[in-house]
């Protein structure tokens, strides 16, 4: 088999520096972490200058890339979306030459290229990566050949992991489907129209949140965080439908917790709600071990009138969902006060219709977290594989 080689990067890529010659004569493109996008899609707004003339001129297939981080990190982002756009003229932009553009892409998300990347920085918390800096890190280099079966084996494993994301996709539309025909049509297919609600299932009840519930309002002085003990979970753990225990890590001492959750601690089940920050996320408790923060209300159905999780599905629910937005108030932070929410008004059949409705929502939910597993699965196996093929550790036969 033949030899690799390690190069530098200036010997496989090229600088473009073409320039717009007239206001907006493109459309105007930023870098994030997760790719390549429209900037008044990514920030619901267009943040460059109304007069964009001089900007950077990038066409499809070419790379380009935030040149300042706060925290030393960099996204090197090929432009695959879009045939032509425009970024800022502070963002370096340069194209393949003597290598597989695609090889490439992969090794700037590899590990690799994250260590070089963090030896160019020295420990600052906040650099610039200069084109002439990254044309100076080396890479592993195979023949021609193998770059593309290397490319060939990483894309049918991304493939993969677009296919479940598909999937997911099209289950949740089938479940979105399915759960506004139960919450206005019910198991029997009838139903009657309501001032406030809109169409209501014939034969459900219509009360009050806290007539059909027990809450608890934690909002509040936010306790002392340290860095172990009771896990503390806050709003930006809250998700649509779960706990993202990941996303936020905050801790509070093990001897406060007594006194942290002295207006009722939480058990199984339990349903969660954000007031702010974000408002309106729901979730049910699958840890009686947490602490709860600001800015989250508790509730528990009352025995034989609401099951906990039909009243998670249902405060996930559009009808639901589009009230509260609509008594939310605020400015760029939407917020609900708790004595709003305690009166806003459900819609709920017998016990044993809300067990039919939980057991066949329950179904969807089961059929996208497994995957979602096989998604985390096939993540780690194209980058595990990525560190032993862009090294050499493992080679492809031609």
């Amino acid at each position: 088999m033949s030899k690799w080689k390690k190069v530098k990067l200036e010997n496989c890529i090229k600088e473009v520096n073409e320039r717009t010659t007239e206001n907006n004569q493109y459309e105007v493109l930023t870098s994030s972490k997760s790719g390549i996008y429209s900037q008044e899609d990514y920030f619901d707004k267009q943040v460059a200058s109304k007069n964009n003339t001089g900007y950077k001129i990038i066409k499809r297939g070419q790379f380009t890339y935030r040149s300042m981080s706060d925290n030393a990190t960099f996204t090197i982002n090929r432009l695959e979306n879009k045939n032509i756009g425009i970024v800022s003229p502070a963002y370096p932009v340069f194209e393949a030459t003597d290598i597989n553009a695609e090889y490439l892409k992969y090794f700037f998300q590899s590990e690799g290229f994250r260590k070089e990347i963090y030896n160019l920085s020295q420990g600052s918390t906040r650099t610039a990566l200069k084109y002439k800096d990254l044309s100076n890190i080396e890479i592993f280099l195979p023949p021609i050949e193998e770059q593309e079966a290397i490319v060939k084996i990483l894309k049918n494993i991304e493939f993969i992991i677009d296919a479940y994301n598909k999937k997911i996709s099209y289950i949740n539309l089938q479940k979105k489907y399915i759960e506004n025909l139960f919450f206005t049509r019910g198991l029997k297919d009838k139903y009657e129209n309501n001032k406030i609600l809109g169409k209501v299932p014939k034969e459900w009840k219509i009360k009050k949140l806290s007539e059909v519930a027990d809450y608890v309002d934690y909002r509040g002085k936010t306790p002392k965080k340290v860095d172990e003990g009771i896990r503390l979970i806050t709003a930006k753990n809250i998700k649509k439908g779960y706990i993202d225990y990941e996303v936020s890590k905050e801790y509070i001492k093990a001897e406060e917790f007594e006194d942290v959750m002295k207006r009722g601690k939480v058990a199984i089940g339990d349903v969660l709600i954000t007031t702010e920050a974000p408002c309106g996320n729901v979730a049910q408790v699958d840890n009686e071990k947490i602490a709860l923060a600001q800015r989250v209300i508790k509730y528990t159905g009352k025995k034989n009138v609401i099951l906990n999780s039909f009243l998670k599905y249902y405060m996930l629910g559009d009808n639901f969902q589009n009230r509260l937005n609509k008594l939310s108030t605020g400015g760029t932070a939407q917020g609900i006060k708790g004595s709003i929410l305690h009166k806003m008004q459900i819609a709920y059949p017998s016990i044993e219709e809300q067990r039919k409705i939980v057991e066949i929502l329950e179904q969807f939910d089961y059929i996208i977290k497994r995957a979602e597993k096989q998604i985390k699965y096939y993540t780690s196996l194209k980058y595990a594989l990525m560190q032993k093929l862009l090294t050499g550790k493992i080679r492809v036969k031609i």
